[in-house]
């Protein structure tokens, strides 16, 4: 250590004539060496400095410690075991108990029945890598604020969609997609702007969590690259996307998904309870190395849940109306909730949403703020670059002071199965859209000139407009003695294709070999989808440019969804003015903002998403109240009754929610 000394005299006189005073005073020019910390103020150390000195001073061992390509290829061969055994179980097992479906859609009358897999199933859905990894970013910028708003924002957005929901279900209980929905109120050009943006959200949500994974998983090692995570990624959701076929994904998931809230609820625990793991290890040594963390743009600060700082609230803000849209847009949500029984199928979604909840909020404690806490223990030397912060290799800092090589393989198998799950999904989502309102709409349905208003069994008249006469009196499958006797024998022959089983039932046997034609390509689809995307995600990081052009084009029909499902005085022309138009302003918008010298970028994101949400509901509104008069009590039930009609022939939806 150099010192070095200086005196300076400084002389001071009065207007009295009093003898002129000479003052010395010293001072010392201290150069220490790294590592060293000196303290040369006259001010005593508070009782928590004092301390959090002690932490700092006996913890002065830093740790790199990466996973070979043996490592990551062992841990994905592991998990693929995993969902091959466990399909095994699941088949072997079925097969002794004798557990049969009943029909060709079981899966709407006796489906989930079970409320525990209701919630994993919705939590494997909601938990995605890109809310992991903005909750670890945002508690190491912000605090414990950062660490709570994004997920917070995520729940509301889920609670949100439950209130929608509800109104689904009420006005059409026999819809499967919001396709089909609007379809039955404004017909087919509406319909195919709702495929195109329901597509257009499973493909950015591939390619998002994709990028976001893979980026998260290629930092743990030093010698496996992008190309390979992401093969590797895409074998194991091929894997799930079989496992969907054979009817044993929710097992697998009821396994994965608490294995993921494992390894964030262990690393919590021994970041916070276990004293053994310094200078982490308890809750007051954590929040004291909290309280000596110096931020290098606004210095030291006290980890508080109500200070604020400038660019939160619009980060918060973009953040929860981006929810939005991904949410209402995402087909696989849809789905699912539909095809839930109503006992408790709005349960378990607000059970799922609290227990997602608690997922990126303790991987935003243990890695977001226990990085500021492993700062503050050393010294608060600046450990990562802002490159390196950015790439995702943040969240394996405390882990890894933790765990050693252990901390980094929970990390990168909890990323690897959230990532391989919400692929999965994903893909799902974009194959059903494609199936229910491509396929079998447009390409090959059962009947190319069926209304909406007759039986596709019988072609009868059916619903409050047909005579007693001539109305439709097909029953379901469930009531069908010639269709038990038909699901035994497809039972008995489970090893034959479903194509080459002829059905004896006159009513609904035609629509049965129909359906079985058609669902073995919803496999081909997917499988397609997963081929396409392959070699784009892994040559292209499109990951700005896809997010900017979905966000622009998306966030208007937000407005106009939620409008047509609780608004029956809603015109088509309103619907799809309201739409084009609002989401022009909002691209130019944008574009202009984006340009203005001075402006954040946070700022002109915000405001342009705020324009597209509330414009996609104002527009259609003003459009809707100029153009048309208030409707009569009977056109306006006729609306509604004219929605209720989208059904499935062999299990209708009266008989589904009566059981």
């Amino acid at each position: 250590m150099e010192r070095i000394e200086k005196r300076v005299l400084y002389g001071t006189s009065t207007n009295c004539g009093q003898m002129e005073d000479l003052i010395a005073e010293s001072f010392m020019v201290v150069h220490s060496e790294p590592g060293i910390t000196v303290n040369l103020t006259r001010i005593p150390l508070t009782p928590d400095e004092q301390t959090c000195r002690n932490l700092q001073s006996s913890f002065r061992v830093k740790k790199r410690i990466t996973l070979r390509i043996g490592d990551v290829v062992g841990i994905a061969f592991g998990v693929l075991l995993l969902i091959i055994a466990v399909d095994i179980i699941c088949t072997l097992l079925t097969r002794r108990k004798h557990q049969h479906d009943r029909g060709q859609n079981a899966d709407m009358t006796n489906g989930k029945d079970n409320l525990g897999i209701v919630v994993v199933s919705f939590m494997a859905q909601i938990t995605r890598p890109l809310k992991i990894l903005e909750c670890v970013n945002y508690a190491y910028k912000y605090g414990v604020y950062g660490c709570m708003f994004a997920p917070t924002n995520t729940a509301l957005a889920y609670t949100f969609f439950v209130l929608l929901l509800l109104e689904f279900r009420t006005k059409a209980p026999g819809a499967r997609t919001i396709a089909q929905f609007v379809r039955s109120r404004f017909g087919p050009i509406a319909h195919i702007l709702t495929i195109f943006v329901s597509l257009m959200t499973s493909v950015y949500a591939l390619m998002i969590n994709v990028s976001v994974g893979s980026m998260v998983m290629v930092a743990a090692s030093d010698s496996v690259g992008r190309t390979a995570v992401v093969s590797l990624s895409f074998i194991l959701v091929g894997a799930l996307l079989l496992m969907t076929r054979r009817k044993s994904i929710d097992i697998i998931l009821c396994i994965l998904v608490p294995t993921i809230l494992f390894v964030a609820t262990f690393l919590l625990s021994i970041a916070l309870k276990v004293a053994s793991f310094k200078p982490l290890g308890s809750i007051d040594s954590f929040y004291k190395l909290l309280l000596c963390f110096r931020n290098r743009e606004r210095g030291y600060e006290k980890p508080s849940i109500t200070r604020v700082y400038d660019k939160v609230i619009p980060n918060s803000l973009i953040d929860f109306v981006q929810n939005i849209v991904r949410v209402f847009l995402d087909q696989v949500i849809w789905e699912t909730s539909v095809n839930l029984p109503p006992n408790h199928g709005i349960i378990g979604l607000l059970l799922a949403i609290l227990m997602a909840f608690c997922i990126p909020v303790a991987f935003g404690i243990v890695c977001g703020l226990g990085f500021r806490a492993l700062e503050s223990a050393f010294f608060n030397e600046r450990l990562l670059s802002e490159s390196q912060i950015n790439s995702g290799l943040m969240i394996y800092a405390v882990p890894l002071e933790l765990l050693d090589k252990i901390g980094i393989v929970l990390i990168f198998l909890a990323f690897l199965l959230v990532l391989v799950i919400s692929c999965m999904f994903a893909i799902s989502g974009a194959s059903s859209i494609l199936y229910y309102d491509v396929l079998a709409t447009y390409v090959k349905p059962f009947k190319k000139h069926a209304d909406s208003t007759t039986c596709l069994l019988c072609g009868k008249r059916r619903g409050h407009l047909a005579s007693q006469r001539n109305i439709c009196r097909c029953r379901s499958t469930l009531e069908c003695a010639d269709c038990q006797a038909d699901t035994q024998i497809k039972d008995a022959c489970r090893t034959r294709p479903s194509s080459t089983i002829v059905y004896g039932c006159r009513t609904h046997g035609a629509y049965r070999a129909y359906t079985d034609q058609m669902a073995s390509s919803v496999l081909q689809i997917a499988f397609t989808i997963m081929a396409a995307m392959i070699p784009i995600v892994i040559m292209f990081d499109l990951t700005m440019i896809v997010s900017n052009i979905y966000f622009g084009v998306c966030t208007s029909f937000i407005g106009c969804l939620c409008l047509c499902i609780i608004w029956n005085r809603l015109t088509k022309i309103a619907f799809l003015v309201g739409y084009f138009v609002n989401s022009a302003i909002t691209v130019v918008l944008v574009f202009v903002l984006d340009n203005v010298p001075g402006l954040y970028g946070e700022y002109s994101s915000f405001v342009g998403l705020s324009v597209g949400i509330l414009g996609g509901f104002l527009l259609p509104i003003l459009i809707t109240l100029f153009t048309t008069r208030p409707l009569p009590p009977e056109v306006a039930l006729s609306v509604w009754i004219s929605v209720q009609e989208i059904d499935n022939p062999l299990v209708p939806w009266p008989e589904v929610f009566t059981r």
